[in-house]
């Protein structure tokens, strides 16, 4: 019965050795993994503060930085589909920049819906699990609604700058 017994506590033994021995190289391979991160090579330094920066910006993307930007875009995140659309418009454009656009340019604005942005968003939305489904009008009504207050949010901000 010892005998047997000692022989099962060995046999356990070489199982944990191995069993650790697998941890590591586990554990190895994750860390090499985690300490070679590429750098974030981020196409929007700062939110544009012209009309004209940002749609020399957006003539310029060609396919590999469209995909890149929406990459960049999907990080920022959003619990339903007008908060993501809100956190990627704050991003890209400033108020005053913002309120040059209309989406299709009425009352002497410019039009945004002809930029290739709007699509850019919308595939950076729909990376996002929770909202793999939203539709492009929502998110079409969430940029309309964003640019038709931008004026308004200039506004308090400075009124909040002033007082």
């Amino acid at each position: 019965f010892q005998h047997r017994v000692w022989r099962l506590l060995h046999v356990m033994r070489l199982t944990q050795q191995r069993h650790g021995e697998v941890l590591q190289e586990i554990c190895s391979q994750s860390v090499k993994h985690l300490t070679t991160p590429t750098p974030p090579n981020f196409l929007i330094k700062a939110a544009f503060t012209t009309s004209e920066a940002l749609e020399e910006f957006d003539q310029s993307l060609n396919e590999e930085q469209q995909a890149q930007l929406v990459d960049e875009l999907s990080h920022l995140g959003g619990t339903d589909v007008g908060q993501a659309t809100r956190s990627i418009l704050s991003y890209l454009l400033t108020g005053p920049a913002a309120s040059e656009y209309s989406w299709l340019g009425q009352k002497g604005k410019k039009k945004f819906s002809t930029l290739k942005l709007p699509s850019l968003i919308f595939q950076a939305v729909r990376r996002n699990k929770k909202l793999a489904t939203a539709t492009k009008a929502e998110v079409e009504t969430a940029i309309k609604s964003w640019l038709r207050h931008a004026k308004e949010r200039c506004k308090s901000k400075e009124a909040e700058s002033e007082g």
